[in-house]
């Protein structure tokens, strides 16, 4: 059996590693941003993104866009709509993830990522194979692998230990 990591479980060199629950700011983006940058990530403004999950989103678009009062504008990359935002470090994607940790955002140089089909010797990387009979009926499934290549993780980063939710009594976003 296969075992891949994927890009949280693989990003090492470009963590900001919060003890206790801290709220995003600019500040804290800004100084992942730089270290991801300095170590030869996000190098292509198209696809420089932020992915995050719901919370997250919400606090980066009013660290970067409300407090700014910056126009929020959308793109398409592979297929995926993004939102953007302005940093020091160029106009960045910013990738909502349902997938994501509630309190990390990670930095991916999306232009270092690929798919990867692996191949199942004899078989290809899809095929169909057939299944156990039943009755008169013939069943057969579709298997297939395919993984993401992220190239060197030092072209990515995260950010963990951040709040979730907004304080009892707040207001959030």
């Amino acid at each position: 059996m296969r075992k891949t990591r994927g890009i949280l479980e693989a990003t090492k060199t470009n963590v900001i590693t919060n003890a206790t629950a801290k709220p995003l700011t600019e500040a804290m983006i800004l100084d992942l941003l730089q270290k991801v940058w300095e170590n030869g990530g996000i190098q292509v403004s198209e696809t420089a993104t932020l992915m995050c999950a719901a919370w997250q989103k919400r606090q980066l678009t009013n660290e970067f866009v409300t407090k700014k009062n910056y126009q929020e504008q959308s793109r398409n990359v592979g297929g995926v709509s993004v939102s953007t935002i302005e940093t020091d470090f160029g106009r960045l994607n910013i990738m909502l993830n349902r997938y994501m940790p509630a309190d990390t955002v990670q930095v991916v140089s999306l232009d270092q990522c690929a798919p990867v089909l692996l191949e199942t010797p004899g078989k290809g990387f899809m095929f169909s194979e057939s299944l156990a009979r039943t009755g008169s009926t013939d069943k057969a499934q579709i298997y297939g692998e395919i993984s993401l290549e992220f190239g060197p993780e030092i072209a990515h980063g995260r950010v963990t230990g951040l709040t979730t939710a907004a304080p009892a009594g707040g207001g959030g976003a």
